[in-house]
C-alpha cells in the first residue's frame, strides 16, 4: 500500500498544472531573451556556439519534464474518457490538444539537438557537388561550405549549378531585384529547376534553402617571364560606401605564381584614364567594369593599377590579365529535422482546441419583452 500511495503521488505530481505553468513560463522566458540576443547578432556561422538556448541541457531537461507533464495529463485524460460512460466530445478535443503540446515538444527537441546551418557560394556556370551527410553534419554548421568538399561519404553527392544570375535595376542604375535559376540533383531523379529571388525559400531534401547573399568574381591570368600561365577564380566580397558607390573586393590573395600578395576592388562602372579612375559611378550594371589591383609585400605596397575587363597590366615581371567577371549567389542551407513535427503538434494543439471549443453547447441568449 506505502508503494502504491508514492506512485499515486509521483502520478499527481507529474500531471500537476502548477508544474506545467511553471515550466511553461521558464522555457517561454528563455526563448524570449534567446530570441532577442539572436536578433542583435544574428550569424548562421556563429549560432551553435553564441546562440540557440535549445542546445544547453539545461532547457533540454526541463522541457523533457515539460514533455513527461504533458504525456501524463494526456494519458490521464484518455484513461477518464475510455472510463466515463458518457463520451464527452470536449474531453477528446482536450486529449489531442494535449497530445499536440507533446509532439511540439518532441520537436523543438530534435530541432535545438540536430538543426544545422551551412552557406553554399556558387559562382555562375559552374556546379559544386557536395555530400549530403556534409550539409546535415553538426561539424559543417560552424563554416561555410565555400570550396568542395568530401567527408563522410554514404549519402548522394547533391548537385548544384547556378545557371544564371538575372538583375533588374531603377533608373538610377540600383539593384531593384535579384533572381537566381539554379539546378540542383542527386542522381535519383530527374535534375530540379529552381527561379529564387532574395531571400525567397525551397526545400530540397529536408533541406530548407535561400539566398542571403550575392556578389561578383573576377577571372585572372597571370602569366610569368618564362611563360607559365595560372588562372584564377576570385569571389569577392561587397562593400557599400556612404555616397553610394559599392565595390566588390578582397584582400591579401596568395597566388602560387607570383612573389606578392594581391588585393583587389572591382567597380561595375568606372571610367579609366591610363593608370587612375576618371570617375566612378553608383550605376550597378557592368557597363564599364573595371579593376583596381593592388600588389604588396610586407605591409608595402609594390604596384597599384587600374585595368578595365579584358585589359593587362605589368605588375613585378608578371602580366595579369583581366579576363572575366561572373555573378556569385550564396545559399544559406538550413537542416531541420524536428520542424514538421513541430507544424504537426501545432496542428493537433489547434485541432483539438477547436473540438473543445464547438463541442461546448451555446449559451442561450434571452429575449427581452418590450
Amino acid at each position: 500500500m506505502a508503494v502504491k500511495r508514492h506512485l499515486v503521488k509521483v502520478w499527481t505530481l507529474a500531471k500537476s498544472k502548477v508544474l506545467a505553468i511553471v515550466l511553461i513560463f521558464i522555457i517561454s522566458a528563455a526563448v524570449t531573451v534567446d530570441a532577442f540576443e539572436l536578433m542583435g547578432r544574428w550569424d548562421p556561422s556563429t549560432v551553435p556556439q553564441t546562440g540557440n538556448v535549445f542546445r544547453y541541457w539545461w532547457f533540454k531537461a526541463l522541457a523533457a519534464v515539460l514533455l513527461v507533464n504533458l504525456a501524463v495529463c494526456t494519458a490521464d485524460r484518455f484513461i477518464r474518457q475510455l472510463r466515463s460512460k458518457g463520451r464527452v466530445l470536449s474531453r477528446w478535443g482536450s486529449v489531442v490538444f494535449h497530445a499536440g503540446l507533446a509532439v511540439i515538444i518532441v520537436g523543438t527537441l530534435v530541432s535545438g539537438s540536430y538543426r544545422t546551418y551551412c552557406t553554399i557560394k556558387l559562382i555562375e556556370g559552374d556546379t559544386k557537388q557536395i555530400p549530403y551527410r556534409a550539409l546535415i553534419a553538426e561539424e559543417q554548421s560552424t563554416r561555410g561550405l565555400a570550396a568542395d568538399i568530401n567527408i563522410r561519404a554514404g549519402e548522394p553527392d547533391i548537385s548544384f549549378t547556378l545557371d544564371k544570375q538575372e538583375m533588374t535595376f531603377n533608373n538610377s542604375g540600383g539593384i531593384k531585384e535579384i533572381l537566381s535559376h539554379l539546378t540542383i540533383s542527386d542522381k535519383t531523379g530527374p535534375d530540379r529547376g529552381y527561379g529564387v529571388a532574395d531571400l525567397e525559400q525551397f526545400s530540397y531534401r529536408g533541406l530548407y534553402m535561400f539566398p542571403n547573399a550575392y556578389g561578383y568574381a573576377v577571372i585572372i591570368s597571370a602569366r610569368s617571364s618564362e611563360g607559365k600561365t595560372e588562372k584564377i577564380t576570385i569571389p569577392l566580397q561587397t562593400k557599400e560606401f556612404s555616397d553610394g558607390i559599392r565595390s566588390y573586393s578582397a584582400k591579401n590573395l596568395q597566388i602560387a605564381s607570383l612573389p606578392n600578395l594581391l588585393s583587389v576592388n572591382f567597380y561595375t562602372d568606372i571610367a579609366v584614364d591610363g593608370k587612375a579612375a576618371k570617375s566612378i559611378n553608383r550605376s550597378n550594371r557592368l557597363e564599364n567594369p573595371g579593376l583596381f589591383i593592388t600588389a604588396s609585400n610586407n605591409n608595402e605596397i609594390m604596384a597599384q593599377e587600374i585595368v578595365p575587363l579584358g585589359g593587362t597590366v605589368q605588375l613585378g615581371g608578371y602580366t595579369l590579365t583581366f579576363e572575366q567577371v561572373k555573378p556569385w549567389t550564396e545559399l544559406l542551407a538550413v537542416y531541420d529535422p524536428g520542424a514538421n513535427p513541430v507544424f504537426a503538434g501545432i496542428i493537433m494543439a489547434i485541432s483539438g482546441l477547436s473540438i473543445v471549443m464547438l463541442s461546448r453547447p451555446f449559451p442561450a441568449v434571452k429575449s427581452r419583452s418590450m
